[in-house]
């Protein structure tokens, strides 16, 4: 094995996974290499304290088809681990470069640490029901979703050894348009506190009690799978889970959320987490560290005042 390669599509997430190669490269005592595509060294994007930079030149915007030359750049450098963020471009990339790489693709990792001589994974399967522990023989592709780490020094050490490598490009996807998102609300993967709501809201108009709850908090509304894609009543951005947002506030209060693996999974990182539910059993009071059973028809109004009448 000759180095730890690294690649994330945004500042933010390569930051996160920077933190993880760094633990990495410390333990097993390798080097450490960031993957840059069609973007030129240099052009403000922060590497952070890696050994060298290498970035495959070509016009293509697609990813995705940088999935062969990237292998090949790996193959020739001898890489035995890459480490991709699992962004949705990231995801299809790290997959197409492990088939040519002929190497195990492990993704949606939540934890990954070198231990007793071997890379150890820990990550979620069949929809979040069991959490799978693995172990990586020889070299492998790991895909890690924005949230799992803290960002790294973007600044630290000393600038890195930039290689241009000129590239062609696979052409199985073109961009034929390109219409922007429209956000709506924050990120609330930033969010300091944040208030999540579930099923047991019965009607849209009742958002009118979290919402009261957060404002008197500072926090962000955030909810579970079916309030956002199924009922719509807040943006997709907002859903935490697995295959949604992970987030790790100060301080997470599920309101009305029974607390699903699928769900728990996206929050399970908040500092303090402070569930409300009308069912004693409901699955969200094994992740709480605080939990009050009760009507939240009753006990949000109730704490909402008092948080007021305190502040």
């Amino acid at each position: 094995m000759a180095g730890i390669f690294i690649y994330a599509d945004s500042q933010e997430l390569y930051l996160q996974i920077l933190t993880l190669g760094q633990e990495l490269a410390s333990a097993m005592k390798q080097p450490l290499n960031a993957v840059s595509l069609a973007q030129k060294s240099g052009d403000g994007f922060k590497w952070g304290a890696v050994d060298k930079v290498f970035t495959l030149v070509n016009e293509d915007p697609v990813p995705e088809n940088y999935a062969k030359p990237l292998a090949e750049l790996l193959k020739k450098e001898d890489a035995g681990l890459f480490l991709v963020g699992a962004s949705a471009s990231g995801r299809e990339l790290a997959a197409k470069a492990a088939a040519y790489l002929k190497a195990a693709l492990i993704s949606e990792a939540l934890e990954v640490k070198f231990a007793n001589g071997t890379v150890q994974i820990d990550r979620l399967m069949y929809g979040g029901a069991v959490l799978s522990e693995e172990e990586l023989v020889g070299k492998g592709v790991i895909t890690v979703s924005a949230g799992k780490f803290e960002p790294a020094d973007g600044n630290a050490g000393p600038a890195a050894e930039a290689s241009l490598i000129p590239v062609e490009t696979g052409k199985e996807l073109k961009i034929s348009s390109i219409e922007h998102a429209v956000r709506q609300g924050v990120n609330i993967t930033e969010a300091k506190r944040i208030v999540g709501i579930g099923r047991g809201i019965a009607q849209v108009e009742d958002l009118s009690l979290p919402r009261g709850l957060a404002e008197v908090l500072g926090a962000e509304l955030g909810c579970t799978r079916s309030i956002a894609e199924e009922f719509q009543w807040l943006p997709v951005e907002s859903y935490i889970g697995i295959s949604g947002k992970t987030v790790k506030p100060e301080l997470y209060i599920a309101v009305g959320i029974s607390g699903q693996i699928q769900h728990v999974a996206g929050a399970r990182d908040s500092k303090i987490i402070v569930a409300i539910d009308q069912n004693e059993k409901a699955p969200i009071f094994k992740a709480a560290d605080y939990g009050v059973v009760g009507d939240l028809y009753e006990l949000v109004p109730l704490l909402t005042t008092a948080l007021r009448t305190q502040s």
